[in-house]
């Protein structure tokens, strides 16, 4: 009896402990539960979460004890010419499972890069090259679109160049190289011989990392042939249209944007991340550093004036300090004497909305080089008093274009 006495207590024991941990693993799943939902909540402050897509995707293209992909860097190229290949045997699936597009069609992503066709006297042909959604054109000044690019498998269409000898020749370079974990890789640079009819892949930039993430391209205007790409691995030229490159600046500063002189394509001014401005004068062949008057900064984004070529201009986000505090602001670097040297202005608005890294863009009046327009989060425009000093920049007014409160929506 004394046994029986004491197994049921041992036994009621058990019961209760159980029902405490049930009770206490109940309370901090409902405690982790309410705190993820709050979290939650937080997050979703207008964002849409792409970097939780890219943790994903790199999840299941990743294998296990693997810190990079298995994949080759362009196998997606591969397999479409493989089913391309079997097309002809697949013909007649199209007739007993019929495709209908559903969507989404309202998407218009990132467009980074825009081209108007000068041989269009009405101005109403453009392309235009989504960051995740490849080339698209317009005949209409935009009321309707035409993809294409619907057989290109990497569809990340960072930057394009139209040959100024030769309008049919259009460069593209694929990859946005601008840091984040929602930007989407690239597979090399692809060319169009016949205005965008028909694309083929350049072998040279296949297999071959330099070429991931392109962010900017530079034709000679004299000729088709010759195109320096901007990547972020550093600069890279062709003299034979892309079939091969040679490596003419390397130091590990992502090259973000390159422009050239209008009047001398010999001379050439570059932006690279972290680091400042670079320039040749030797066709881009050989680069050095022209940062005397530059201060710390992230990316680095160029104008030209066309009417002053002397006069280049850098728009940069930067770190300032208000109340004590560390603070990001939009600096202008702007230079008289083709870079040689460099004024800062700090503008009062900060255009480029704590996201320069992302956003920033830099263009000057082509008639007066002392209209400045700067684009990032919002856009707005800088003019600097004629006649005054460079090394003193003496700005007249500061004016916005009030982007900033749909870009919050």
């Amino acid at each position: 009896m004394k046994k029986k006495n004491i197994w049921y207590g041992i036994l009621s024991a058990v019961i209760v402990c159980a029902l405490i941990a049930v009770g206490l693993s109940k309370a901090g799943f409902r405690e982790e539960s309410e705190l993820r939902v709050k979290k939650e909540k937080k997050s979703k402050k207008g964002f849409d979460r792409p970097d939780e897509y890219m943790r994903y995707f790199q999840a299941i293209s990743t294998p296990i004890g693997e810190k990079q992909s298995g994949y080759k860097t362009n196998y997606r190229f591969y397999e479409l010419a493989k089913a391309k290949r079997s097309h002809a045997r697949l013909k007649s699936a199209k007739e007993i499972f019929p495709w209908v597009q559903r969507g989404p069609g309202n998407v218009g992503g990132r467009t980074r890069s825009v081209i108007v066709d000068p041989d269009d006297p009405t101005f109403k042909t453009w392309y235009a090259a989504a960051v995740s959604g490849g080339i698209w054109k317009t005949t209409d000044e935009g009321k309707t679109w035409t993809n294409i690019t619907p057989d290109l498998p990497n569809l990340a269409t960072n930057t394009m160049a139209m040959a100024p000898s030769d309008h049919n020749t259009i460069y593209v370079g694929t990859g946005e190289g601008y840091g984040g974990v929602g930007m989407v890789g690239g597979n090399g640079v692809i060319k169009s011989s016949d205005r965008g009819l028909t694309w083929e892949i350049l072998a040279s930039t296949t297999m071959n990392d330099n070429f991931n993430f392109v962010n900017k391209l530079l034709i000679d205007p004299a000729n088709e042939d010759i195109v320096l790409a901007g990547t972020n691995k550093g600069i890279f030229k062709s003299d034979d249209g892309g079939q091969t490159w040679i490596t003419v600046y390397e130091k590990g500063y992502a090259v973000q944007d390159i422009i050239a002189d209008p009047t001398d394509f010999s001379i050439q001014y570059a932006g690279a991340y972290g680091y400042g401005i670079l320039k040749s004068v030797n066709r881009g062949d050989a680069w050095t550093s022209c940062n005397n008057g530059i201060g710390e900064g992230g990316r680095f984004s160029l104008a030209i004036s066309p009417q002053s070529p002397n006069r280049i201009y850098t728009s940069v986000e930067a770190v300032g300090y208000e109340s004590g505090s560390e603070t990001l602001e939009t600096h202008i670097y702007i230079s008289s004497d083709y870079g040689l040297n460099w004024a800062k202005y700090v503008s009062p608005t900060n255009f480029l909305g704590n996201q320069g890294w992302f956003n920033n863009v830099v263009s000057v009046h082509p008639f007066n080089e002392n209209l400045i327009y700067v684009g990032g989060v919002d856009l707005g425009q800088i003019e600097l008093l004629p006649g005054t000093s460079v090394s003193e920049p003496m700005v007249r007014r500061v004016d916005t274009a009030g982007t900033g409160s749909f870009m919050e929506l």
